[in-house]
């Protein structure tokens, strides 16, 4: 669900704050021919060891084995597509849902920048899911990609001076290269209240 999002820029400048096994940093890579300027945080040493072990491609990636939250709180950069994969064991750990880490994620992204959350859909993450959507609402318009009742997770969309409108048709134009479940539930964007 996060690889549409990659194209909507020619080379677009990437922050991704979870590196899990890297597959996405690779998709990306395969999508944008032209390339893309990745900065990817990982915590977890034992992550970043792993991912370089079955994809050796990582190793020319930027990876910077830090809190994603302090990256964001000292980073000067700007990026056109900020992604929290970011997990404590089956949720999003607590200081990533706060208003500071927020408001710097605002602060290191573009005009027209997309974030894009990776939302547990856990007893907690349900819990806390109201607050941390008026949190994004303070500087972001925030959409809910569609998603089934079996789903685990949910995918947070929140723009700047993007209307999801202009997601959609992007996406509706990005020929067969996505499947239809992908772009179906893109075309159903859900915008969130506070």
């Amino acid at each position: 669900f996060f690889l549409p999002l990659a194209e909507f820029y020619e080379k677009p400048s990437v922050l991704m704050i979870g590196l899990g096994g890297g597959t996405l940093i690779y998709q990306i890579r395969k999508i944008v021919k032209d390339g893309a300027d990745i900065d990817i945080v990982e915590i977890s040493s034992v992550d970043i060891e792993i991912s370089k072990l079955y994809l050796p491609q990582l190793a020319n990636e930027k990876i910077y084995h830090e809190n994603g939250i302090d990256f964001v709180s000292k980073c000067d950069k700007k990026y056109d597509l900020v992604i929290l994969d970011a997990y404590l064991f089956l949720d999003i750990p607590p200081e990533f849902l706060e208003s500071e880490f927020v408001k710097n994620v605002s602060r290191v992204t573009k005009e027209n920048a997309i974030f894009a959350i990776n939302y547990a859909q856990t007893f907690s993450g349900i819990m806390h899911f109201k607050e941390f959507v008026k949190i994004l609402k303070s500087v972001f318009s925030v959409y809910l990609v569609n998603a089934y009742f079996t789903d685990l997770n949910s995918i947070i969309i929140c723009v700047k001076n993007i209307d999801k409108e202009k997601i959609i048709e992007k996406l509706e134009k990005s020929n067969i290269r996505y499947p239809w479940t992908i772009k179906y539930r893109y075309k159903n964007l859900k915008t969130l209240r506070k």
